[in-house]
């Protein structure tokens, strides 16, 4: 799956792309609309991740644009404003969905998910060949029930071939799917890549030969072998197989460690946007300066966006209240500049305790339950209930899962 994301703030674009790489999608960036065209020309993506904040051409407006192009891929608008009339010029525009920062990675993940149901094959489907397995949904590849250790380009390229198991890959198909725009590999790269994937497929008993070579062309599944249901749902796959408990718990952990790295990266960051909040609280009349005004509103909500993708959410819900102040089409009366100070104030303080203990795991119960377990599904968007009902739920003998809505429910029923 190939994504684009368009968001000028270089902080998250940062956050957003390290995040998605990891759940194994290809990822190109681009800061601008201008930037965004230049990959639109040269690649065919899957996705659009559009910030409606953009220099230049809004985000709406460029979406409009694409549309009325002919553009036909899915787009997630992101938005920081929580306005009904935003919402609807953007789905209006042709936006597919929208999320509102600062939003949550798990939540970004299944909006993407979802949308990405739309298109000819279903994501959460388990694709075979033979013995062979590949789960996209937590990225598991099996044969004959072991487990492959593969790299993300070995995964990609696997998965490639497993949902175009008649067609023909050659090395400029390869890398139009499966590379980034600044990083094209060498043809000698490519084989590389196809020799270590070909090495474990055969250290795990399917032999080499299950992706041959046809020459002068290119790479394809080894025809022959009996292809399994790529239909299968998630209610299915779970009736099948018993949930790997340890696995939900080690991707936890990568994602804490991934959100631990990102805060050391990007604090200092943080603190320098707060000392630049700091200096226009001191002499507030500044804001009157319509430059200053709009440095101090790009400053905040670019916060809001970081903080809230790095689970930092008392501290997001303060930049949050900030950026609303700045908002307003007046100037600040002396209630509203009382609570500015008060907000900046409590801002590094919250920072510092949470920047160690927001990324704490979310304990599970301590009881397993061993066994074929019920599964429950939640709609609904309090995070902090469905977190405990999932702990207790599991000391009872029931797996519970989240949807936040009622159609990324539907979806996950499906």
């Amino acid at each position: 799956m190939r994504i684009l994301l368009i968001e000028d703030d270089h902080e998250l674009r940062i956050s957003l792309g390290d995040a998605l790489a990891k759940q194994n999608y290809i990822i190109d960036i681009a800061g601008d609309s201008q930037e965004a065209l230049h990959f639109l020309d040269t690649f065919r993506y899957d996705l659009l991740l559009l910030d409606i904040v953009l220099p230049g051409v809004d985000g709406i407006t460029f979406c409009r644009q694409l549309r009325s192009r002919g553009f036909k891929m899915l787009i997630l608008l992101l938005t920081g404003r929580d306005a009904t009339t935003d919402k609807a010029k953007g789905l209006d525009a042709g936006a597919d969905d929208y999320l509102i920062k600062p939003f949550d990675l798990q939540e970004l993940l299944a909006r993407i998910r979802a949308l990405l149901r739309r298109i000819n094959y279903p994501l959460l489907s388990t694709l075979e060949w033979g013995e062979l397995s590949l789960i996209p949904s937590n990225n598991e590849v099996t044969y004959r029930d072991q487990s492959l250790d593969l790299t993300p380009t070995e995964y990609h390229l696997l998965e490639l071939f497993l949902r175009n198991s008649d067609r023909i890959f050659g090395y400029d198909d390869l890398i139009q799917h499966l590379w980034f725009f600044e990083t094209p590999p060498t043809e000698n790269t490519i084989r590389s890549h196809i020799r270590g994937l070909r090495n474990k497929l055969k250290a795990a008993g399917a032999g080499r030969d299950l992706i041959e070579t046809i020459y002068g062309l290119g790479y394809r599944l080894k025809q022959g072998e009996k292809a399994g249901d790529i239909g299968e749902t998630k209610i299915q796959r779970y009736q099948k197989n018993i949930p790997n408990l340890q696995s939900f718990s080690n991707r936890e952990q990568q994602t804490l460690a991934a959100l631990r790295r990102s805060w050391e990266h990007f604090k200092d960051s943080v603190f320098e946007d707060i000392a630049f909040l700091e200096e226009i609280a001191m002499n507030v009349e500044r804001l009157q300066t319509s430059f200053l005004r709009s440095r101090a509103i790009r400053t905040v909500h670019n916060l809001v966006g970081l903080l809230g993708s790095l689970r930092l959410a008392e501290a997001t819900k303060i930049c949050r209240e900030i950026e609303n102040l700045f908002l307003t089409k007046t100037p600040l009366n002396s209630e509203q500049v009382l609570r500015f100070e008060e907000l900046l104030a409590t801002l590094p303080q919250v920072l510092d305790p949470q920047s160690s203990t927001i990324f704490a795991p979310r304990e599970p119960s301590s009881i397993e339950i061993q066994g074929k377990r019920p599964l429950v599904l939640i709609i609904d968007d309090d995070t902090e209930l469905t977190q405990q009902l999932h702990k207790l739920g599991n000391d009872w003998g029931i797996q519970v899962e989240q949807a936040s809505s009622l159609s990324v429910g539907r979806e996950e029923i499906e």
